[in-house]
C-alpha cells in the first residue's frame, strides 16, 4: 500500500499516517459491527443518508439443497432494505471474481427463502446476546425518519422488500481492485431493484492515531437513475417542490421554504433535488476541492421539516463535538425547536414552520452561517 495522509497536531506539527492492511477480515468486520456509519450511508444517498440497523453477524442463507451459506454481516436500512455485507481484505484473491458469484447466489436465495419474521427473530436473538433492547435499537433507527412507524410496520416493509427483490449488496474491503469496481458498476447499472456497491474502508495509522476513510464505489449516473425508476421515484425540481409544499401545507410553508432555499443557493455548490415518490426534498451541498460532497440539511414537503445533518458534520470531520453542540444550542434559541443533546451525532428534524417568523429565521441563519463558514474553510484547506 504505502499511501500517506497527514494530520495537523494541536501544536501545528504535521504527523504522517501510513496506510496499513487489516490484520484479518475479522478486524474490519468488528469495526463495521460497532460503527455501521463506516458504510458511508451519506455517500450512498446524499438526500436521505442511509442509516443502519445490524440484524446479525454471520447470517445463514438457506438454499434448495439445504447447505446454504453465511453472509458476513446483515443490516437493514431505515426503509427496511436488507443489506448484505461481505468483507474481504484486498490481499485476498477471491475478491476479484469468486466473491461476486458468491454474493449473487446469496442475494438470489435470500430473496427466495428469507422471511421477515425469521429476520426479526434473528435480530431479537442477536440483541439479547449483546445485552441490547431490540425495540430501543429499532426506535433509534426510525425516530428521525418515521417516528409513527411501529415494529410490526417496519418488519412488514422488510418483508415487502424481500418479496420484490429489493436488496443491497455491499462488498467491503480496505481497497477494491479495479476489475471488481468495474464489475460492480456494470451490475449496479443492470440490476433493479437490487443495488450492488462497494465500500473501501482504508486504514491509516501512525503513533497512537488510527484514521479510517470510507469511500463508496460503483455509483454511476446510469445506475442511480435506474434505481430511482425501479423504486418508483420521481425527480423533483424547484417548481414541483414549491407547488407540492403549498398544496399540502399552505402559503406560510411555501414562503418559508422559498426563503430558506433563496438564502442557501448563493452559499453552496449546488442544490440536490430528491427522488421521493410522494415527498419532495432538497439538500444544499458544498463540494470541496477533492470533489467530496458535504450536504448541510434536508428540507422536505412531507411534514414539512428541516433535517439537521449533525452526523454528516461529524463523519466528514467538519464540526467537532463542541461545535455541533453549539449549533444545537443556537437552534434551540428558536421557539418550537428543542433538539436534545443526544442528537448531535444523528439527523434530528425541526418543523419548517418554526422558521416562519422573521426573528426565528434570522436566528437560524446566524446559527447556520457559522457552520457554512467552517465548511468552506475546510473545503479550501
Amino acid at each position: 500500500m504505502g499511501r500517506c495522509i497527514f494530520s495537523v497536531a494541536g501544536d501545528g506539527d504535521l504527523k504522517a499516517l501510513t496506510e496499513k492492511e487489516y490484520s484479518h477480515e475479522g478486524e474490519l468486520q468488528r469495526l463495521l459491527e460497532r460503527h455501521p456509519e463506516l458504510l458511508a450511508g451519506d455517500q450512498i444517498d446524499p438526500v436521505t443518508p442511509r442509516r443502519w440497523l445490524l440484524v446479525t453477524r454471520e447470517c445463514h442463507i438457506p438454499t434448495a439443497e439445504g447447505a446454504g451459506g453465511w453472509v458476513d454481516l446483515l443490516f437493514v436500512d431505515q426503509d427496511g432494505v436488507p443489506t448484505l455485507v461481505e468483507v474481504k481484505r484486498s490481499s485476498d484473491t477471491r475478491l476479484r471474481r469468486e466473491v461476486v458469484g458468491q454474493m449473487l447466489e446469496y442475494a438470489a436465495h435470500a430473496a427466495l427463502y428469507w422471511q421477515a419474521d425469521r429476520l426479526r427473530a434473528t435480530f431479537e436473538a442477536f440483541c439479547k446476546e449483546k445485552g441490547m433492547d431490540p425495540e430501543e435499537m429499532l426506535h433509534h433507527l426510525l425516530s428521525e425518519v418515521d417516528p409513527d412507524l411501529d415494529s410490526d410496520g417496519f418488519w412488514e416493509k422488510v418483508d415487502a422488500n424481500l418479496r420484490s427483490g429489493r436488496l443491497r449488496l455491499l462488498f467491503v474491503a480496505d481497497a477494491i481492485p479495479p476489475e471488481l469496481r468495474r464489475t460492480i458498476e456494470f451490475l449496479n447499472e443492470q440490476m433493479s431493484p437490487a443495488e450492488v456497491l462497494a465500500v473501501e474502508v482504508r486504514q491509516f495509522a501512525g503513533d497512537d492515531l488510527t484514521t479510517l476513510v470510507p469511500t463508496v464505489l460503483g455509483l454511476t449516473g446510469k445506475g442511480e437513475a435506474k434505481h430511482a425508476r425501479g423504486r418508483g421515484q420521481r425527480k423533483w425540481n424547484e417548481a414541483s417542490f414549491m407547488r407540492d409544499i403549498e398544496e399540502k401545507h399552505g402559503p406560510d410553508a411555501l414562503r418559508t421554504a422559498r426563503r430558506l432555499l433563496d438564502w442557501l443557493k448563493p452559499q453552496v455548490s449546488h442544490i440536490y433535488w430528491g427522488t421521493g415518490m410522494t415527498e419532495g426534498s432538497f439538500v444544499p451541498v458544498i463540494v470541496d476541492d477533492d470533489g467530496m460532497r458535504h450536504p448541510l440539511l434536508r428540507c422536505g414537503t412531507g411534514r414539512p421539516s428541516v433535517q439537521i445533518y449533525f452526523q454528516v458534520f461529524k463523519e466528514h470531520g467538519l464540526l467537532d463535538e463542541g461545535e455541533r453542540d453549539q449549533l444545537r444550542q443556537d437552534l434551540n434559541q428558536i421557539e418550537e425547536i428543542h433538539i436534545p443533546s443526544t442528537a448531535i451525532d444523528r439527523y434530528p428534524s425541526i418543523p419548517l414552520l418554526a422558521l416562519a417568523d422573521d426573528n426565528a429565521f434570522e436566528l437560524f441563519k446566524a446559527a447556520y452561517r457559522r457552520v457554512i463558514e467552517v465548511i468552506h474553510r475546510s473545503a479550501r484547506s
